[in-house]
């Protein structure tokens, strides 16, 4: 065999131009490596900032279709067929003299989520207050994890739109133009006392509000209030057919969501049919 055939090999030149090329390779790798993470966290913020979203509309929503009044389970007052038209009935006006003297008993007192008794047997109803930006009243929604546990399987619940303490941390570009949803919720539902509650709890279910509105629904009139009280006039003693929700909201990454939801109790408070 050739010696020179046996020493041939790579030159110097050669070696450095698999260098250099191997070298352009493993920066491109990078670089597409880099931009997919990249990507893939942007996606990740932007399913955290919709599910976020999505989950507290579905907590709001949820509280609200469960809403509660004490009224609707009270049986329709009977009237007797053997009375002369025009006539008073004995009964209805002992039964009214009997809950006059409980509501003296018992004074004039109201909470924020109850009224004074509409019936002898002291059935109270729910008080339903509603502003622009916040809104409290009594729900069937909230469940018992354990047997024996001291809850009711109802819960007062407060919807309020307030300062977020760790805006900066969540959202460091936007933090000092938005607020949060604060949701307040207590399983001890029919306690007047709402100023001492052990089982109240308070916890943000959405960050990032540049605004936040509720409007609630007056079916008799066709109306939309931004404000509702269930004890004061003009919608005394009526709660609203429906409740909706706009609002703006800032995430991580620059997001931005906008949107309209429309909310309603599964079973009509006021007893009519809901429009819609």
């Amino acid at each position: 065999m050739n010696s020179n055939s046996r020493n041939k090999g790579f030159t110097l030149i050669e070696v450095l131009i698999a260098i250099v090329v191997f070298a352009f390779i493993q920066v491109g790798v990078i670089q597409a490596t880099q931009s997919s993470f990249k990507r893939r966290q942007a996606v990740i913020h932007e399913g955290d900032f919709h599910n976020g979203i999505r989950i507290a509309m579905g907590i709001l929503s949820r509280d609200i279709s469960l809403a509660y009044n004490p009224e609707l389970i009270l049986p329709p007052t009977p009237v007797p067929s053997n009375l002369p038209a025009g006539s008073p009935d004995p009964s209805a006006l002992q039964a009214q003299r009997e809950l006059d003297t409980l509501i003296a008993t018992e004074g004039q007192r109201t909470s924020r989520f109850w009224l004074v008794a509409s019936d002898i047997s002291g059935v109270r109803p729910m008080r339903l207050i509603g502003t622009d930006t916040s809104v409290s009243f009594v729900a069937a929604s909230h469940i018992r994890v354990y047997k024996d546990a001291p809850e009711s399987e109802f819960a007062k619940i407060t919807y309020a739109v307030d300062a977020d303490p760790l805006a900066r941390t969540y959202n460091p570009e936007d933090a000092g133009d938005t607020r949060a949803l604060v949701r307040t919720a207590s399983p001890n539902a029919f306690d007047d006392d709402d100023s001492r509650d052990p089982f109240r709890k308070t916890y943000v279910i959405l960050r990032g509000l540049k605004r936040f509105h509720f409007r609630y629904y007056e079916r008799g009139r066709d109306q939309w209030h931004t404000a509702w009280d269930s004890e004061k006039p003009p919608v005394k003693e009526r709660y609203p057919d429906a409740i909706e929700v706009s609002f703006e909201a800032t995430g991580a990454g620059r997001h931005v969501f906008e949107g309209r939801y429309l909310m309603r109790p599964e079973v009509p408070l006021a007893g009519v049919p809901s429009p819609y």
